[in-house]
This record gives C-alpha cells, structure tokens and sequence, in this order.
C-alpha cells in the first residue's frame, strides 16, 4: 500500500524523479558479488560461510520493470544453488536503492543444510546506496526453499552485503 501511494505521489509531483522512481535508473547491466552468512539468520540453524556472484541484464520488461538476472551462490560448506529469476528496483532520493527479487534454481546441498528438493526458489531483496558511477554496494536478506514440492521444506536464510558494478558492451 505504502509503494502504490509513493508511485500516485510520484506521478502527480513534478520533482518526483527527486523522491522516488520504479525501474533502474541505470540502463547497463549489472555484475554483482556478494559474501554474508546462511543458516542461522531467522531459524537456529548450521551456519556457514556464502558467496554468490549475479548478472543482471540491462533489458527490462515494461510490466513491471522488471530485470532478468542468472545467479551462482556457494557455500563453505560445499551448497550449490543456481538460480534464474526477475528483479526490479525502487529508488529514493537518487542514490538508495530498494531490489526485489524472486528465481527459481537448482540446488547441491554438498556438506550443508538439505533443503528437501533440487528445484528451489528464492526471494528476498537488498537495500544499496547507489555512487555516481552507478555502482551499488549494498545488504540484503533472501530466503531459499522448496516451496512445498516436498514435504521436507526447512527453508533457510542468507544474509550479505553485496558490490554491484555496471557493464557496458
């Protein structure tokens, strides 16, 4: 409710590019890294070490605004998840940048948590402070389960900061 009456008070003010905007400001894609912690963010879990790398495209689909993006994150303890999903950006004030996101993917549990499936989605978002350069640096919190597919679905939490740089081809 909060983002529909931002999005009226944004379309009825002139300077509203200056408050609010949906969309990516920038048009190049986006490579991003990120290092944090899965396990025991939300539930009491086994904790490990996370690593993800992400590209996401500089297309975006009208409705919505939304962005493709790929994704690769590791674990110490030897997880693998590969996902593909969607994205999209709300920016205040020019320079903070609100990303939602949701994927579907594969995942390896190596030596770490099982999360009841291979096939598992994630969602969540991140909160960067974007530079001049449109580079973001960021945290965000995301959560990876099976969505019900099996009966085992302990789900579990990442939480990292995240480096995005922008590309140009």
């Amino acid at each position: 409710m909060t983002c529909l009456a931002l999005g009226v008070l944004a379309s009825k003010n002139s300077h509203a590019d200056d408050v609010v905007s949906f969309g990516p400001k920038e048009t190049s894609a986006l490579f991003t890294v990120g290092a944090g912690s899965i396990g025991n963010i939300i539930a009491e879990r086994d904790a490990a070490g996370v690593f993800s790398i992400q590209y996401r495209t500089s297309k975006t689909f009208e409705l919505l605004r939304l962005r493709p993006e790929l994704g690769l994150l590791a674990t110490t303890d030897e997880s693998i998840y590969v996902w593909v999903g969607l994205s999209t950006d709300i920016t205040f004030f020019g320079r903070i940048v609100g990303t939602l996101d949701a994927a579907v993917g594969g995942y390896d549990k190596g030596n770490g948590q099982p999360l009841g499936h291979a096939v598992n989605f994630r969602t969540g978002g991140k909160v960067s402070w974007r530079f001049d350069n449109n580079a973001q640096l960021g945290v965000g919190l995301h959560h990876i389960s099976n969505g019900g597919l099996d009966p085992i679905n302990p789900g579990t939490e990442t939480l990292a900061i995240y480096y995005s740089h922008p590309l140009s081809f």
